[in-house]
């Protein structure tokens, strides 16, 4: 049964409970929109705004603004397989790397042998900022849903599945 934890104070009761979870539990984290931020900027009420002129009608201004969105996604995610050298793609890919470290770290510290060093990053973002990250941290496996050979440097024992 997932236990739920609320953060007002960080003190030295919190930080044993969460040091507690985090040796014992399965670890999954929940990757959204605006985490892509800021090579992709946020989704906001985009669907609402699409919607909106297709019940007026406006089915030509629905698809253009349909079309914008899916631009503002796919530009981004066409620079970063590119190897463009961008500020926004590198600090985007900068805060992934730091997701990434803290969890091969929380990973690598476990105490315990019972459970496995694994951990679940479920994503609804189309971008492949976590694929990018993956490549700078060679311990960690990325299960992404596709079949690929293996990295001789991807065969470690902890692993982080991507779920879409």
């Amino acid at each position: 049964m997932a236990r739920k934890f609320v953060l007002r104070d960080v003190g030295e009761e919190v930080t044993k409970n969460l040091a507690r979870v985090f040796q014992s539990g399965h670890v999954n984290f929940l990757v959204g929109s605006g985490a892509s931020h800021p090579a992709i900027p946020t989704a906001g009420d985009i669907e609402a705004e699409i919607a909106a002129l297709a019940e007026a009608g406006q089915d030509e201004e629905a698809r253009q603004k349909m079309y914008e969105f899916l631009i503002t996604v796919q530009n981004p995610t066409n620079k970063l397989i590119q190897g463009v050298d961008e500020d926004e793609l590198n600090e985007t890919v900068h805060s992934y790397d730091t997701l990434l470290q803290t969890i091969e770290t929380i990973l690598s510290e476990r105490r315990t042998d019972i459970l496995a060093k694994q951990a679940t990053i479920f994503t609804t973002n189309y971008d492949l900022f976590v694929e990018k990250s993956s490549i700078k941290h060679p311990s960690l496996k990325l299960n992404d849903g596709f079949s690929r050979v293996p990295s001789k440097s991807r065969s470690k024992s902890m692993q982080i599945d991507s779920k879409i």
